[in-house]
């Protein structure tokens, strides 16, 4: 009677460090994912700019292409610090 007692105690624990053990790589799985996916975001933001030449300034002479260069600038990073968190 101890003998199962002890047996089924053993077993238990073990199985809980089984449990424990696939939890956290669960976790670690978990948070490969988010990395990736959160990598993947940046590189399509950066794609979708280079796509739409967001930072080609096309009449560099002109103060106001200067200031909309500038504009897209500051909205590209916008875009990128989003997708990158």
């Amino acid at each position: 009677m101890r003998l199962s007692k002890r047996d089924r105690a053993k077993r238990e624990a073990d199985l809980k460090k089984v449990l424990k053990k696939a939890q956290f790589e669960n976790k670690l799985l978990k948070n490969h994912m988010h990395e990736k996916m959160k990598a993947e975001r940046y590189l399509l933001a950066e794609l979708e700019a280079q796509r739409l030449h967001v930072g080609e300034n096309q009449h560099p002479s002109s103060h106001r292409a200067v200031k909309a260069q500038i504009a897209a600038n500051k909205a590209l990073s916008g875009v990128l610090s989003k997708s990158a968190s």
